[in-house]
């Protein structure tokens, strides 16, 4: 039974990090239809599994030119935005930051794991933008660094055992630029992967990389914006379109369902990365209605779908025994109707008969 969930594309079993089920497996007597043999029904806890990519279209890269940053921004609206106060953001893993005299925050983490929280959560879709620069002459390369690189990430979970950030969370929600910027004996093979634009799609997780389009200034400010969008995935750095996607397969999920996440900024090299501003946007979404005009008319706000009346349909006591009468009464509530009652679906399918 567990090996029947291998290849099923929409659910998995629950394990526990222990490597044991999240809930004990249930073995349930049933009553036979024959005498001669047992009727039992196996339960085992399950769990959505993440979303395959491959399930659906794949994203579209919009051609250079094609489309403009005003454009992108007016198909991507913001609903509110946030400019981070530099001496509220929280380090996290010990990173040096502090703030300097001019009011920039300087920041190094070092590794990849000592970040800074903005503390402002934000839900998909969501914009971020950032002005930056690069710290003295030239940043030093360390083994396994991308020197110069800024990331950022859409939330992750504490870890509880070592006091700082899930470096397995952190991984799936990165969105970079000048990535990839590591030093190697083959330089021929590590220039293929510099100065990249590195993300993994939303809800998905799925690897996407840019090498060349995300290289930024060695001196003075940079400008880059991310947005993640209803409508466009697009990197902007210093008003340049550095790529612009539409067609992700996050894209045409209920994006109002998803949870809001800190954004979390980090780098992953020995060089001084000075901040000058951070915002953060919530973007608008319209809830995708997969009704036809006027086919039915519903609330989409989650919390007015929930039945008021809920109750059984079936009472015993009062000699009610059959399942359709409760139902077609239960519907009739549900409309406003109170004069068509279990008694009379009852007598007018003739109750036992036409069931």
């Amino acid at each position: 039974m567990v090996g029947s969930f291998d290849d099923n594309p929409f659910y998995e079993i629950d394990y526990t990090h222990e490597g044991g089920l999240r809930r004990p497996a249930l073995l349930e007597n049933l009553i036979s239809p024959d005498e001669r043999r047992d009727l039992v029904s196996l339960l085992v806890p399950l769990k959505r599994r993440m979303a395959n990519p491959a399930c659906f279209e794949k994203p579209t890269e919009l051609p250079a030119g094609s489309i403009t940053i005003e454009e992108i921004q007016a198909r991507n609206p913001v609903l509110w935005e946030t400019d981070v106060p530099l001496d509220k953001v929280s380090p996290i893993n010990n990173p040096h930051y502090r703030i300097l005299e001019n009011g920039e925050a300087e920041y190094t983490g070092w590794i990849s794991t000592r970040v800074l929280n903005t503390n402002v959560a934000v839900k998909l879709p969501f914009r971020v933008d950032i002005e930056f620069r690069l710290g003295g002459d030239g940043e030093q390369f360390g083994y396994g660094s991308e020197e110069g690189c800024l990331i950022f990430y859409h939330g992750a979970e504490p870890d509880y055992y070592a006091g700082g950030v899930s470096l397995g969370n952190l991984s799936q929600n990165g969105f970079g630029v000048n990535m990839g910027n590591q030093p190697s004996e083959d330089l021929s093979k590590a220039a293929l992967h510099r100065e990249a634009i590195v993300f993994r799609q939303p809800c998905f997780y799925d690897l996407y990389e840019f090498p060349g389009r995300g290289g930024i200034r060695n001196r003075g400010y940079n400008q880059v914006t991310w947005i993640i969008g209803p409508t466009h995935l697009a990197v902007i750095i210093n008003g340049e379109i550095r790529y612009c996607g539409t067609g992700f397969p996050y894209m045409s999920l209920d994006l109002s369902r998803t949870a809001p996440g800190d954004i979390i900024i980090g780098s992953n090299g020995q060089g001084m990365k000075y901040f000058r501003s951070i915002r953060v946007s919530q973007l608008a979404h319209a809830p995708k209605i997969r009704l036809q005009k006027e086919e039915l008319l519903m609330t989409t706000k989650q919390s007015n779908n929930t039945i008021p009346n809920i109750h059984r349909l079936v009472t015993d006591e009062y000699g009610e025994n059959y399942w359709f009468g409760g139902c077609a009464r239960y519907v009739m509530e549900c409309l406003g109707e109170t004069d068509y009652d279990y008694n009379f679906f009852a007598g007018f399918t003739g109750d036992v008969f036409t069931q």
